[in-house]
């Protein structure tokens, strides 16, 4: 059990001393361009204050919960604005500071092991070029062994110190980049500090929303052509630029919008007041005052952002937000880059067809359709594999399709050619008073598969919108439907189309209209 303390008011007062208390990043909510962000602490039995230092300066206090257990009541609450210069430096400022000493004084010990080196090798190549020495043959021979594996043993220890250091040099450039990245943008902070009585020990949480922040549906479909079978991984591309990182913080993704409360208005009566027109000389008198009674508001300069960055929303929403929760935890800093979490995937078994559409593509693309998943489905982009390969991208909107379908590229192994029979234009009736076009196709399909293959052919027949137009239509053979997915005039016909079988389909149209004007959308 939590109590829970909201605060629309903050205090800005000199701190009491006191000693920070760790108080990390534990979970974090994303929203459409927010985030809400959870801190906790453990406090023992008998705390009186607690104090967290590092918050981002940016975060919105009218947002600022403080949540404690049952035994822990929460008193005051103060919280400062802090500077690098006022109140010391960021926490994440001074941990890389610290890590890039530590990683100085490591590259200057290798540096030390490297130059002691040096002079052991120095010292015996001097010994090899024949330095003066009055040796007897014996001792002469137990020297050259000793400088053969003194040299060894020196060239080896040199080596092994260069290997280190470079390895120790890319992460010393990585921190120094952080905190570069760091320095150049805002280095304001906040403090936060909370007196407490606390019976018994237990935790405080603390929680507070932060702009910059948002997440994007993605999926990824990879079909099993051999077995009709997908699998199909939902994910999320998240990123955020808040001012702090997170690491290793349990996510949850939202399609709520915290930030679109708005408040009821009470309507007023509508009074109407009748005002007798003034004479020119009074309502000149009385502009003026008028106007120095009601000054023009000064705007204040709206506050500029240091970059561009844009946090990824959603397309749509849905009437109710719902949440996902991503399966363990998350690191995530704070420089705008987008990372992709799983949300999690399924295998579905799916209906394969060919489908064409004749008059408007050449080809054939193979298409797989199967039964709606339960859950919410946003609109997003989908990447999409066929047995093993990259088929392409596209943008999926699933948003109340009674049944999911995903093409996956086209099939190379249906030929399809349209040879067009007739095209004539000229008049029709007796006083030659309307124009007439006659059109006819025929389609031919040939499959080169191994394997019988469903076939779906569709066609966008005329239709007349204006009772002036006049349309005949003629199929061969006749269409399975008339109004394909419930589009007018979209017919389509059903076929399972065996190995080296050719399908034949003829359609005819004469369009008839007046003289004078025009008719657009002919074929």
């Amino acid at each position: 059990m939590f109590r829970r303390i909201v605060f629309s008011m903050l205090f800005f007062v000199p701190l009491a001393q006191a000693a920070d208390i760790e108080a990390p990043i534990t979970q974090v909510t994303l929203y459409p361009g927010t985030a809400t962000v959870e801190r906790s602490a453990d406090v023992a039995a008998g705390t009186r204050f607690l104090e967290v230092g590092g918050l981002p300066a940016n975060f919105d206090t009218k947002t600022l919960q403080v949540q404690a257990d049952k035994g822990i009541r929460v008193g005051q609450i103060l919280v400062k604005d802090a500077t690098s210069g006022s109140e010391g430096v960021h926490p994440r400022e001074k941990a890389l500071k610290k890590t890039i000493l530590e990683l100085q004084d490591r590259i200057e010990a290798l540096d030390i092991e490297v130059r002691s080196a040096s002079l052991v090798t120095g010292y015996l190549g001097r010994l090899e070029s024949g330095e003066k020495m009055a040796l007897d043959g014996k001792a002469l021979r137990g020297i050259a062994v000793g400088i053969e594996s003194a040299g060894k043993g020196a060239f080896q220890r040199a080596q092994a110190a260069e290997i280190r250091k470079r390895a120790i040099k890319e992460e010393l450039e990585k921190a120094e980049f952080d905190l570069a990245q760091l320095q150049s943008g805002a280095r304001n902070f906040r403090r936060l500090s909370v007196q407490l009585v606390a019976e018994h020990a237990g935790r405080i949480r603390l929680l507070y929303q932060v702009n910059r922040a948002g997440w994007q549906p993605t999926y990824r479909a990879a079909l099993d052509s051999g077995r009709s079978e997908i699998d199909l991984e939902r994910l999320a591309l998240v990123s955020q630029k808040t001012g702090e990182d997170w690491a290793g913080v349990k996510l949850r993704l939202s399609t709520g919008q915290p930030q679109a409360f708005r408040e009821p208005v009470d309507p007023q009566t509508r009074r109407l007041v009748y005002h007798r027109p003034q004479p020119r000389e009074e309502l000149a008198r009385a502009q003026p005052s008028a106007l120095m009674a009601a000054p023009a508001p000064l705007r204040k300069p709206e506050a500029k952002q240091s970059d561009d960055y844009v946090a990824p929303v959603i397309e749509t929403f849905g009437a109710y937000a719902t949440e996902f929760e991503v399966p363990g935890t998350v690191t995530l800093a704070a420089d705008g880059r987008e990372i992709a979490v799983s949300l999690g995937r399924q295998a579905v078994t799916a209906a394969q067809r060919v489908q064409v559409t004749p008059s408007l593509q050449r080809f054939g693309v193979l298409v797989a359709e199967f039964e709606r998943l339960p859950g919410v489905w946003l609109p997003g982009n989908i990447q999409l594999f066929r047995d093993g390969g990259y088929v392409g991208a596209t943008r999926w909107n699933p948003v109340g399709a009674e049944r999911f379908t995903l093409g996956f590229g086209q099939d190379d192994l249906l030929r399809v050619s349209v040879d067009r029979k007739v095209l004539q234009d000229g008049t029709a009736g007796f006083t030659s008073q309307r124009l007439q076009r006659k059109v006819g196709d025929v389609y031919s399909l040939t499959s080169l598969h191994r394997n019988a293959i469903d076939v779906l052919v569709l066609e966008p027949s005329p239709v007349a919108q204006s009772e002036e137009i006049e349309v005949e239509r003629t199929f061969q053979p006749q269409p399975v439907g008339e109004s394909w997915k419930d589009r007018p005039g979209v017919v389509f016909w059903n076929k399972t189309l065996l190995p080296d079988e050719t399908w034949k389909i003829g359609v005819d149209y004469t369009i008839s209209y007046p003289k004078e004007g025009s008719v657009s959308g002919l074929p």
